[in-house]
């Protein structure tokens, strides 16, 4: 389990690239706390998410029943609260008895998304790798206990990665998420790992705190981190830190282990920092 040691930061991430300076990727996870704890919730509302939710996980559409079956809400009200839903444009029934998201939701989504302008400054640096590398380049962000992707560009492959943006990535196992973890201070990754499961995706995931400690040691080493068939069986992933950003930002490229062998690997770091840095010029300057 953990050692003493445990989570100790090294001083190879913050002083990659130009040198000294907090790696971004420390702003790290921060448990979530809750709005007004002594507040009565909303369980209407509560229950009309958790329908929105279901049918975001169901593209192809469900009707109240299947949607009652997969939220576990009795089926009465299931059906108010998509009718309530619907006369909202928040979901809509373009097949008689079967619901999908509403088009309101994308309007509303565009108008909550605050990382607009971000992604308009960053898409030419990321593209840019996309062309070099020929893999699938990708702008990350850490927020709270999450590190998700915002912004993917692909390259004119027939095969590449598969589409990452807002998914859900075990930190343990993906490349953001090691970067993220290996910039925390010792007693924040103490307190990410206290009695956490480490869930195995393939035979490659590490699974063992000691080793996922040993492996963090590694990331601040080298000032980059990497995952190869640790999510994906066949999936490899390198990622930088883009230095002296707020909020934290990491970039780099994930494509088929069959075509990222140890040099395609090494070349790939070696266009993310400079991608990184670029980036980081950019944003400063906006």
């Amino acid at each position: 389990m953990m050692t003493g040691t445990a989570g100790e930061p090294g001083p190879a991430v913050r002083k990659q690239a130009a040198g000294a300076g907090r790696t971004p990727m420390t702003a790290g996870p921060r448990l979530p706390r809750s709005y007004a704890p002594g507040v009565a919730r909303n369980l209407s509302l509560s229950k009309a998410i958790t329908i929105l939710r279901a049918l975001a996980a169901s593209p192809l559409g469900l009707t109240a029943m299947q949607a009652a079956r997969s939220t576990r809400l009795p089926r009465a009200t299931v059906g108010r609260l998509l009718a309530s839903l619907s006369d909202e444009g928040l979901v809509e029934s373009p097949v008689p008895g079967s619901w999908v998201l509403g088009r309101e939701l994308i309007r509303l989504g565009q108008a909550a998304d605050p990382y607009r302008p971000l992604l308009e400054h960053a898409r030419p640096a990321v593209a840019g790798l996309a062309s070099e590398v020929g893999e699938s380049a990708m702008l990350g962000m850490a927020a709270r206990e999450r590190c998700e992707v915002i912004l993917q560009v692909d390259p004119p492959r027939l095969i590449t990665s598969t589409n990452w943006v807002g998914r859900d990535l075990g930190l343990h196992a993906s490349a953001g998420g090691k970067l993220m973890l290996a910039g925390l201070r010792p007693a924040e990754l103490r307190e990410w790992l206290a009695d956490r499961d480490l869930p195995r995706y393939t035979p490659q995931t590490i699974t063992g705190q000691a080793a996922l400690v040993a492996a963090l040691r590694q990331v601040r080493r080298q000032g980059y981190a990497e995952t190869i068939d640790e999510l994906e069986d066949g999936l490899t992933g390198i990622v930088v830190p883009v230095q002296h950003c707020e909020p934290a930002l990491a970039l780099g490229v994930s494509g088929p282990t069959s075509r990222l062998g140890p040099g395609r690997r090494a070349a790939a770091v070696a266009a993310a920092r400079v991608a990184a840095a670029r980036l980081s010029e950019i944003l400063a300057i906006r």
